[in-house]
């Protein structure tokens, strides 16, 4: 089954994948949930990944989602799988305090990215891992560095990424099973 949960798990493994010390908080708790994993001092640079908002997908089919997708019939029982398409967005913080460093591997960052796109569902009962693409959409410079750059101030470059999504509910509902009843319409009676 597709969750929220799948969705986020694979974002932050992805980030962790291209650098250890990384987050799944927003960026109000960056330092604190960092601070809980890694010991008193948070390292820097960090990267902190969260869900920003999510959607439903207009371009894709909820038709799926109402009727269901039939993937297993048995004697007693049908299996159906109920898809949602979303579109989630994704915030990576990428925090520093030396701006030569930050800048070099924000766009080291934003080049891995683009080059690997993919992002790894590991879901139970599923021989193969689902797999879905991070799109970026939009980069910013939210650190006001400019200003404080003399003053020891943290720098934060902001990526905020697009995955294309299913959530899906496994039914499994019991077969109906009706005994027909036959119509004679010669005779007009039931056999």
């Amino acid at each position: 089954m597709l969750t929220f949960k799948n969705y986020d798990e694979a974002v932050i493994n992805y980030f962790k994948g291209l650098y250890d010390w990384s987050v799944y908080a927003s960026p109000e708790n960056a330092f604190n949930i960092a601070g809980m994993n890694f010991g008193d001092k948070v390292p820097l640079p960090l990267i902190s990944v969260y869900r920003s908002e999510f959607g439903l997908n207009p371009v894709r089919n909820t038709a799926l989602f109402f009727r269901g997708r039939t993937l297993a019939v048995s004697e007693d029982k049908i299996n159906k799988e109920r898809i949602l398409p979303l579109i989630f967005s994704y915030q990576m913080d990428l925090w520093g305090d030396v701006d030569s460093v930050i800048n070099q591997m924000f766009s080291e960052l934003m080049f891995a990215v683009i080059e690997d796109p993919l992002i790894t569902l590991d879901l139970d009962g599923f021989e193969e891992p689902y797999k879905a693409n991070l799109v970026l959409t939009e980069i910013q410079n939210n650190s006001d560095s400019i200003q404080y750059a003399s003053r020891g101030r943290i720098y934060r470059y902001t990526a905020i990424f697009q995955v294309q999504a299913y959530i899906a509910k496994l039914e499994e509902r019991a077969r109906v099973t009706v005994v027909p009843q036959f119509y004679d319409f010669n005779a007009r009676e039931l056999k």
